[in-house]
């Protein structure tokens, strides 16, 4: 049998692999916010009794984290109530009028976080500034997004999956390589 019979199928092998894995959506999609309510952006006249986040998959309920943070972002750790893709958590009585920023950081069902915020505006106009601050006012503290323990960055794996990807797709070409390479020697 010639060699270059033998060695075609390896080299049409490789190359759609090679074609696979380069044209392969993406395998990470993860758990996202779907809808809120309030709405981000919403302007209500007063104060919400809760806020709630529905996301697109379940919610993994140990790893639920919110944080209120009001306009002065003095923040306000609440305990949400998860019932599946649906997460509730009640707005902290006396919280004062104007931006409210709610910060999430989720664990969906296959184990990936999630995090980001939603804002709305509760109460008159006036209300969104608290007194005494200036718009380029830093002196308050920030309210980042809770971090839920044991959870991985997405970014991270991300990364790493694309990481060992590439060097699979590398041993599978260079494999591909040395055969074609022994053959011709042969």
């Amino acid at each position: 049998m010639d060699v270059r019979l033998r060695v075609l199928p390896v080299i049409l092998a490789v190359l759609s692999i090679v074609l696979v894995l380069t044209t392969a959506g993406r395998a990470d999609a993860h758990s996202e916010l779907v809808s809120s309510t309030p709405e981000n952006g919403a302007r209500l006249s007063t104060m919400p009794g809760e806020v709630t986040l529905v996301f697109n998959e379940n919610i993994d309920p140990n790893f639920a984290q919110i944080v209120v943070a009001d306009a002065g972002e003095i923040a306000h750790p609440v305990t949400p109530a998860v019932s599946g893709a649906q997460v509730t958590a009640a707005v902290p009585e006396g919280l004062p009028q104007g931006e409210v920023h709610v910060r999430y950081r989720v664990v969906s069902a296959d184990g990936h976080p999630v995090s980001g915020e939603v804002v709305f505006t509760a109460g008159s106009p006036a209300a969104t500034q608290p007194a005494g601050a200036s718009p380029t006012s830093s002196a308050a503290p920030s309210a980042a997004a809770p971090t839920a323990p044991g959870a991985v960055e997405e970014d991270a794996s991300t990364t790493w999956m694309y990481a060992l990807t590439g060097f699979a797709a590398l041993l599978i070409i260079g494999g591909g390589l040395a055969i074609l390479i022994a053959s011709r020697r042969r």
